[in-house]
């Protein structure tokens, strides 16, 4: 196994770890009145404090389809700082927040589900990322992850 030297800067693909998961709830239709859910939230982080001067660039979503993903949001010390949600385009056609994220992270070079959070500022211990995964997306409730990629 090779080593890197002590005080020797991490190879540009490494990672700053995991957000843990927190939660997962039942996410009910907006027209509510014990309705079926619609899918389930997923809450990760925020992370280990001993982490928290490491700057986050990305955070990798591994474990979900982009099909599955209705919604995505980044917290930082509490209040959302990103968000993208599912939506329908001009035709009335279906726009899911999964298959648009992966378009952009595709744009920026990443072949995986990334939320790019480069100029926001955000340390693991003050960050969170809510994930709404469409109920026919269940299978995903185990296999999430996310993870930390650097800046």
């Amino acid at each position: 196994m090779h080593r890197r030297p002590a005080g020797a800067p991490a190879p540009a693909n490494a990672d700053h770890g995991q957000l843990p998961l927190r939660a997962v709830q039942r996410a009910v239709a907006a027209s509510g009145g014990g309705k079926a859910p619609r899918g389930w939230w997923l809450q990760f982080g925020p992370g280990d404090a001993a982490r928290s001067a490491a700057a986050i660039g990305a955070l990798q979503v591994a474990g979900v389809q982009p099909r599955g993903l209705a919604s995505v949001q980044l917290w930082h010390q509490g209040q959302v700082v990103y968000q993208l949600d599912s939506c329908t385009d001009a035709r009335g056609n279906p726009v899911v927040a999964g298959d648009m994220l992966l378009a952009m992270a595709r744009m920026d070079g990443h072949d995986a589900l990334v939320v790019d959070a480069r100029w926001l500022g955000l340390t693991p211990a003050t960050t969170a990322l809510r994930l709404l995964l469409t109920a026919g997306a269940r299978a995903s409730l185990r296999q999430a992850r996310v993870t930390l990629l650097p800046r």
